[in-house]
C-alpha cells in the first residue's frame, strides 16, 4: 500500500480525512433548526454520504466529486 508523507498508509489518512468531514458535516447540520419529519432524517444520511465519500477520492476522484456535490446540495 503507498505510504502518504508521514509513512501512514495512504488508506487510513483517507478514511482519517472522511471521518473528520463527515464529524464536521454532521455537527454544523445538526447545530441548526431541524425540520419536521423524514426529512431530518434524510438529511443526515445525506450529509454522512457526503463525508464519507472521501476514503474513496484517491480511486474514483470524478466519482467522490460528484456523489460529494449532489449530497451537500440536497
Amino acid at each position: 500500500m503507498d505510504k502518504g508523507r508521514f509513512a501512514v498508509p495512504a488508506g487510513i489518512i483517507d478514511w482519517s480525512i472522511a471521518a473528520g468531514v463527515t464529524a464536521l458535516l454532521l455537527s454544523n447540520g445538526l447545530a441548526g433548526p431541524h425540520p419536521a419529519g423524514d426529512r431530518e432524517l434524510l438529511g443526515t444520511v445525506l450529509l454522512a454520504a457526503g463525508g464519507l465519500a472521501l476514503a474513496a477520492r484517491r480511486r474514483a476522484p470524478l466519482l467522490v466529486l460528484g456523489r460529494s456535490g449532489s449530497c451537500g446540495s440536497s
